[in-house]
């Protein structure tokens, strides 16, 4: 997994419930608080993670998934998972055509700024996750 590629790993739940925060302060203030707050916003998490860290938790936390977890087990056939470890490689041991950036971590800071909101890290994004019933 590639090791030297960077970014905010974010639930898609996470980002629906900070659009709805955002939306819900928006109509609040009332139709003009769209003309002076629009623009564009960054909503990632907190934290910042590599692919091969990304993929390292996420075996971590699978690993230690219970049996009978409902969706865990139809993910994986309700067979278990094998896995020996993840290896760590560059973006240029990995063969693709598609140019990656290096670095891809957005900043939340007009967010905050903005609305007051921050998304958990990305650690506890995926713990929730996988604690998800």
């Amino acid at each position: 997994m590639v090791r030297d590629q960077f970014g905010a790993p974010t639930w898609s739940r996470e980002i629906a419930k900070g659009t709805t925060t955002v939306l819900a302060q928006l109509s609040q203030q009332g139709p003009e608080a769209i003309l002076r707050l629009g623009g564009t916003y960054h909503i990632t998490a907190a934290g910042q993670a590599s692919w091969f860290e990304f993929a390292e938790a996420i075996l971590d936390r699978a690993s230690r998934t219970p049996q009978g977890v409902a969706w865990f087990a139809a993910a994986t056939r309700s067979r278990p998972l094998v896995a020996r470890g993840v290896t760590p490689i560059t973006t240029a041991q990995y063969a693709s055509p598609t140019r990656r950036p290096a670095y891809s971590v957005l900043s939340n800071q007009r967010l905050m700024q903005t609305f007051g909101l921050e998304l958990p890290g990305w650690k506890t994004q995926l713990d929730a996750t996988f604690a998800e019933r």
